[in-house]
């Protein structure tokens, strides 16, 4: 049996889809790369990298990607691991893994940002053997479409644990905490053991009238990323437009990524509480800063108690996170911007 390790090019992308619709069917946890518009457009804009195995029928029976969120980052994400079930125990992980390193080296990455699913605790626990830290729980990840053979779930959308795995050392920053969420950032800083400055909240600092912010929709998942670029005093009323209820409809889970190297860190976090937002996610250095990850769902939509979570650190966070949802608004009581 003859198999071949090959970077996929733009051209390629149709060859991932029809790998993944083989092992998946229709139920993969990362419907974007079912859509090989959304692969070739990532791969020519040198933020997505893929390896794949293809056997000696052409056909991609295994493949591990990187995302960057723009190119330059130190950190990516880790995602689309997939393994035909027939090759599975033939050490093909491995050699994608070996494969992948090149990549990571070409492109400087110091870290990686993996959303384990929490339907078993095999990533959680190979991840933790070499160094890496839970930063988060975001129970509404993945969409309730994804089905895994062989984990029962109830109908709901599945959780992600947020583990960064650490490559290399990183760059120095400052990080700017708001108090309400001192301990727990603290916390997670001491287990990264990551170069970092930490700065209490200042409420004595001036705030720009206007807030600069990118957007990330993945439709097929039915989540919206909302990218603060720099906080301002609009902030609130610059993301309600996006949680109004003709647009929620659109998408069950909203993410807020604060950039913890503003100093209006902490103005940004009580806004965004008082529209029903809590805490998600620490995610280590995405588009030069740290970022705070809060999220907002409706709970009737996630199932934390079905979760598995293999780390003490990481049921404490659950924990924590669940507490939390519990203090900020419930943010149904937006206004409608037109």
């Amino acid at each position: 049996m003859t198999i071949d390790y090959k970077l996929l090019n733009a051209k390629q992308s149709e060859l991932l889809c029809s790998g993944i619709r083989e092992v998946y069917g229709e139920t993969y946890p990362i419907p974007e790369f079912y859509d090989a518009h959304y692969i070739q457009t990532a791969i020519t804009s040198g933020k997505l990298h893929t390896v794949a195995a293809i056997n000696s029928d052409h056909k991609v029976i295994g493949s591990m990607s990187t995302v960057l969120e723009q190119v330059g980052d130190f950190t990516a994400d880790g995602s689309a691991l997939m393994i035909s079930e027939e090759y599975r125990g033939q050490g093909i992980v491995a050699k994608l893994g070996e494969k992948m390193v090149n990549s990571y080296n070409q492109l400087g990455l110091s870290g990686l940002h993996l959303y384990a699913l929490a339907l078993h605790d095999l990533v959680q626990n190979q991840s933790q053997k070499v160094g890496a830290v839970v930063t988060g729980i975001l129970p509404g990840y993945f969409y309730r479409k994804a089905n895994i053979a062989g984990y029962d779930y109830p109908d709901a959308r599945i959780g992600a644990v947020a583990i960064y795995m650490p490559l290399a050392s990183l760059p120095t920053r400052v990080c700017y905490l708001p108090d309400i969420y001192d301990d727990v950032l603290r916390a997670t800083y001491q287990r990264l053991d990551i170069n970092r400055k930490l700065i209490n909240e200042d409420n004595t600092i001036p705030i720009p009238s206007t807030t600069c912010f990118g957007i990330d929709a993945k439709s097929a998942n039915k989540h919206l990323r909302i990218m603060i670029q720099r906080i301002g005093a609009d902030l609130s009323k610059a993301i309600q437009k996006y949680l109004i209820p003709n647009n929620s409809e659109r998408y069950e889970v909203t993410y807020l990524d604060i950039p913890l190297c503003d100093p209006a860190a902490a103005y940004a976090v009580k806004q965004a509480r008082e529209l029903g937002f809590f805490y998600g996610a620490l995610m280590v250095d995405r588009r030069g800063s740290d970022q705070l990850r809060l999220q907002r769902y409706d709970e009737t939509l996630v199932a934390p108690e079905a979760m598995v979570i293999a780390s003490a650190d990481g049921r404490a966070l659950l924990n924590f996170i669940l507490s939390d949802s519990k203090t900020t608004k419930p943010g149904n009581n937006l206004t409608q911007i037109v």
